[in-house]
C-alpha cells in the first residue's frame, strides 16, 4: 500500500523509515502478493490488530474534545461500504 498519498507533506523516505520500524516492532508484516515475490503487501500482525482500537480512538477523541460543534469531523469508514465505523468504546469497571 502506498501511504504517501494519504499523508501529504511527509517525505517518502520518512514514511519508509517509519514503516520499516513498525515491521521491526511486529506491528506489520509483509506477505508476497505474487509467487514471483516482487511485490509485497503490508498486513497487520496480531499485535497490530490489538493496537488498532487505540489508533482509531485518538482521532475520535480529538473530534469530540477539540472540534467546534459546527466544524466537520473526521470519521473512519469501511472502505468497501463507505459506511462509518462504530465509535470505539472502552468500559471501565
Amino acid at each position: 500500500m502506498d501511504f504517501s498519498h494519504q499523508l501529504p507533506g511527509l517525505a517518502r523516505t520518512l514514511l519508509s523509515q517509519r514503516l520499516k520500524r513498525l515491521i521491526a516492532l511486529g506491528v506489520f508484516e509483509t506477505i508476497p502478493v505474487s509467487q514471483a515475490g516482487h511485490y509485497h503487501e503490508y498486513v497487520l500482525t496480531a499485535m497490530g490488530r490489538e493496537l488498532f482500537p487505540v489508533v482509531a480512538a485518538l482521532p475520535q477523541w480529538g473530534a469530540d474534545e477539540l472540534f467546534g460543534s459546527s466544524e466537520p469531523r473526521p470519521c473512519m469508514a469501511d472502505p468497501s461500504t463507505e459506511m462509518p465505523d462504530a465509535p470505539v468504546g472502552v468500559q471501565f469497571g
